[in-house]
């Protein structure tokens, strides 16, 4: 099964730039906006929790209102239909056989510029003490929370309006790099690229956006355990 084609998605290109834009701000100026107002002592993995709760109701709000009600689209279009059989354990193998891909791709980075790759997601992630109830809550947020906003965003609107107009290998690369670039941490947009190919070309071949999703819940979940694991054993960031 491939992406159907049905009447191409009634978005304009300026649609989809304040999309991206509001994309891009809400990652670039949410944390450090919310780090001003909760002052120098803030947990900083609440202030990162709370920055995706308010991005996550943002972009999923702006979709919603602008996308589905005034553009007209419909949930099918976006690509919530049932996921094909088979699709949940192809979708978690990739999301296993990512890693090894983006942990090469980051050596690759870190090898080109010659010290240790800035991530400031990570500090994020390791506050000071532990506490189970704010871990859990991360894990959720990174495993289900982003991924289904995020494939809403990224696959269900931007890639399948490049796909509108594109063949599939320009629109993964597009989408690839876009995805990668919002995020707006530089070193990592190599790495961040072979996932987004991933999960577009997942979606692509379903046919449907769960498989995306599952796919990317899958690695940021086995990607923020992993973490968690390795402070657990002293792992200093």
């Amino acid at each position: 099964m491939a992406l159907p084609k049905g009447r191409p998605l009634p978005l304009s290109g300026s649609d989809l730039l304040l999309l991206l834009i509001l994309s891009l701000l809400t990652v670039r100026v949410l944390i450090p906006l919310l780090g001003l107002l909760f002052g120098a002592g803030a947990n900083p993995l609440l202030v990162s929790m709370l920055a995706i709760i308010v991005q996550s109701l943002v972009l999923s709000g702006f979709v919603l209102w602008f996308v589905v009600r005034r553009r007209g689209v419909s949930w099918a279009e976006l690509g919530f239909v049932p996921l094909p059989s088979g699709w949940i354990p192809k979708a978690i193998l990739l999301a296993i056989l990512a890693l090894p891909l983006v942990g090469l791709m980051n050596v690759a980075v870190q090898f080109m510029v010659g010290e240790p790759l800035e991530n400031p997601q990570l500090k994020a992630l390791a506050p000071l003490g532990f506490s189970w109830f704010a871990r859990l809550s991360m894990l959720f947020l990174a495993a289900v929370v982003v991924p289904v906003v995020e494939e809403i965003v990224f696959r269900g609107v931007f890639y399948a309006w490049l796909r509108d107009r594109l063949a599939i290998a320009p629109a993964l690369a597009i989408n690839a790099v876009v995805f990668a670039a919002v995020h707006g941490i530089p070193a990592l947009i190599p790495a961040l690229a072979v996932v987004g190919v991933l999960l577009a070309w997942a979606y692509e071949r379903s046919g449907s956006i769960w498989a995306s999703i599952v796919l990317h819940g899958a690695f940021n979940g086995i990607m923020t355990i992993g973490l968690y694991l390795a402070l657990a054993q002293g792992l200093e960031i």
